[in-house]
């Protein structure tokens, strides 16, 4: 009996990690494939697990490489970011996340005359300029739609990247809520969007002219100092 008891355990524990780990795969794949259909650029996560018991679980290092035309390697770069979901919602048509909580992500800001890198993630979503239909988003998306009970990005920082130059800026904390619901689930993308062009606005809401100043003045001070080395040098006639 005690035996029977033990390989039951073991069985169950083989079989429970088995399938965390099977979840784990399922929602890499995804991020990975879904990402660049929906964003145009490139998306990658170190890992992803999910508990099949709880629905807690967590994403590693998930960046997004910024769009074409943009300098910068990376328009996000989220190094922790934990989730708390409906896991029997993964194989359904609707996926059921009630929290994600992303901790200290950073991001680059690029700004191309009228437009931004991240301005041109949103735009690069299917149906945000192009007149394109719910089925077309649905397709970039896997033909799965999605609920976002609650959404927090805790400590962001924008970089303003200008020329070889960078400069840090804090932002507010991101809170988001209902992105979908019961009844009305959105779309994948719709909900990129929604995030988006909530991140979109926060940088836009902070001291981003302070940041474009001191970004300037550098620019200007590491020119000014290449001008006085030049100044400096001495004339192969003085030789």
């Amino acid at each position: 009996m005690t035996r029977l008891l033990v390989g039951t355990l073991v069985l169950v524990v083989l079989i429970g990690g088995g399938v965390f780990l099977y979840l784990g795969i399922i929602l890499k794949n995804g991020i990975e494939n879904a990402g660049p259909r929906l964003l145009g650029t490139g998306v990658s996560v170190s890992s992803v697990v999910v508990s099949p018991f709880g629905g807690g679980g967590s994403i590693s290092n998930l960046l997004i490489e910024n769009p074409e035309g943009f300098n910068a390697p990376y328009v996000f770069e989220m190094g922790s970011m934990s989730i708390q979901m409906r896991v029997g919602s993964i194989f359904s048509d609707v996926i059921e996340i009630d929290r994600i909580i992303i901790d200290s992500p950073q991001i680059t800001y690029e700004n191309r005359l009228i437009t931004s890198n991240i301005r041109t993630l949103i735009n690069n979503l299917p149906g945000a300029d192009s007149g394109a239909g719910d089925a077309e988003e649905l397709e970039a998306g896997g033909g799965k739609r999605i609920i976002i009970r609650e959404l927090h990005m805790l400590n962001p920082r924008v970089v303003l990247a200008a020329a070889s130059v960078s400069a840090p800026l804090n932002l507010l904390d991101i809170e988001l809520y209902d992105i979908g619901e019961v009844g009305n689930p959105v779309t994948i993308a719709e909900a990129s969007r929604q995030i988006l062009s909530a991140v979109n606005r926060a940088v836009l809401t902070s001291d981003i002219n302070r940041l474009i100043d001191e970004v300037e003045n550098t620019i200007r001070g590491g020119l000014q100092q290449l001008r006085d080395r030049i100044q400096g040098v001495p004339d192969d006639d003085d030789n």
